[in-house]
């Protein structure tokens, strides 16, 4: 079983997290940001995930540091737990619906950083707050994430009827592309003609 325990801490934030890939999509989580709390519980279910996490900010900071940070911590717990890794499928790409809102999502593990968010329609709702969460916050959440995981990840917002719809999209599916890619494949050598990622 693909499990990890990681704590991280600076003077700003502590971050506590226990992942199992292979999960059954149970979940515990307090950012201190009951929206936030909500989207990484969608993921972890829909990622079939069981994820523990705790988050909290030590001093009177804006939400952004422990977005931020949160991000980073998650990146490296997928990270090390991968770390030996041979055989995943390692890529993958979801169109998720949520109502009137369709998002894209393609993802490869692929040892290269890189998160390619194309707002689209949802560029109107790119500061509108929902719950003390907005399209920006994800935005730095994904980078956060996608550089301590060390993976590609392409965001098309296709149709953007709510900025609840579209985060909730993103999230949802962001559990489903890393659900099939870390899937393993038996039999089968490292996932690149180099031998390396």
């Amino acid at each position: 079983m693909r499990k990890i325990s990681l704590q991280r801490k600076t003077k700003e934030t502590l971050i506590k997290i226990n992942l199992v890939i292979e999960g059954k999509g149970r979940y515990k989580i307090r950012t201190t940001n009951p929206f936030f709390d909500h989207m990484l519980e969608l993921f972890s279910f829909w990622g079939s995930f069981n994820l523990k996490l705790e988050a909290h900010q030590s001093k009177e900071l804006d939400f952004h540091h422990l977005n931020e940070d949160i991000g980073i911590a998650l990146g490296q717990a997928f990270l090390k737990i991968l770390k030996k890794e041979k055989n995943i499928k390692r890529y993958s790409s979801k169109i998720i619906p949520m109502d009137g809102s369709l998002v894209r999502l393609a993802l490869d593990i692929s040892g290269r950083p890189g998160i390619y968010l194309d707002l689209g329609k949802a560029k109107k709702f790119f500061l509108k707050n929902i719950e003390n969460y907005n399209l920006n916050l994800l935005r730095q959440f994904l980078k956060a994430f996608t550089d301590n995981f060390k993976v590609t990840l392409h965001v098309d917002i296709l149709k953007a009827d709510d900025a609840h719809h579209v985060i909730e999209a993103i999230f949802k599916g962001l559990g489903q592309v890393l659900k099939e890619a870390l899937s393993c494949e038996s039999g089968r050598k490292l996932p690149s003609t180099k031998g390396k990622l």
